[in-house]
C-alpha cells in the first residue's frame, strides 16, 4: 500500500507541530522557573523552615538539659561553630555493601548472576566492588586493592571486612 505523498507531508508536518508545541511548554516552564528563583519568592518558605528547626533544636536542648543532672551539660551551638585550631586528615569512609547473590544463570556464552536484584555480567561493577568470575554456586568479586571476596548463592555478605 502507497501512501500518497500528500498524507505523508501532513504526517510529518504533524510530527514537527507536536514537537514545537514541546520545545515551546519546555522554554515556558523554563522560564517561569527562572523567574520565580531570582525573585526570591521561594526564599522566605526555606527561612521559616530553617527558624522552626532552630527553635525545635532549641526545645530539645532545653527538654534533655532538664533530664540531665547538673554536672553535665549540653553544648552550646555557639561553641560547636568555632573553628578547630587542629585539623584531622579528612578520610573517606565508604559503607559496607550488602551483597544478596540470589541467582546463578550460567552460559557458554555469558553467564549472569543476579546480584542485589541486578542480572551481572563478568567485569560490572557492584559499589565499589568488580564482578571477577561467575561459577556454579558462587561468584568471585575484587575490589581496587585487589582483596578477593567469594559470595556463595543465598547468602548475604558484607564487602568490608
Amino acid at each position: 500500500m502507497k501512501l500518497p505523498s500528500k498524507t505523508i507531508y501532513l504526517i510529518v508536518l504533524g510530527f514537527i507541530a507536536a514537537a514545537l508545541v514541546c520545545v515551546i511548554f519546555v522554554q515556558k516552564r523554563n522560564r517561569l522557573l527562572q523567574s520565580s528563583l531570582a525573585s526570591g519568592q521561594y526564599e522566605a518558605q526555606y527561612l521559616s523552615v530553617a527558624n522552626r528547626l532552630k527553635e525545635q533544636i532549641a526545645d530539645m536542648q532545653i527538654k534533655l538539659q532538664g533530664n540531665l543532672s547538673d554536672d553535665l551539660q549540653i553544648p552550646k551551638e555557639k561553641h560547636n561553630k568555632k573553628p578547630m585550631e587542629v585539623a584531622a586528615d579528612i578520610t573517606i569512609v565508604e559503607p559496607p555493601i550488602n551483597i544478596c547473590l540470589s541467582g546463578i544463570y550460567l552460559s557458554h556464552i555469558m553467564p549472569l548472576a543476579e546480584i542485589n536484584g541486578r542480572l551481572c555480567k563478568i567485569g560490572d561493577r557492584i559499589g565499589s566492588l568488580t564482578l571477577e568470575a561467575i561459577d556454579h554456586y558462587k561468584i568471585r568479586l575484587s575490589d581496587n586493592n585487589g582483596d578477593i571476596q567469594i559470595v556463595q548463592l543465598n547468602t548475604v555478605d558484607e564487602a568490608a571486612q
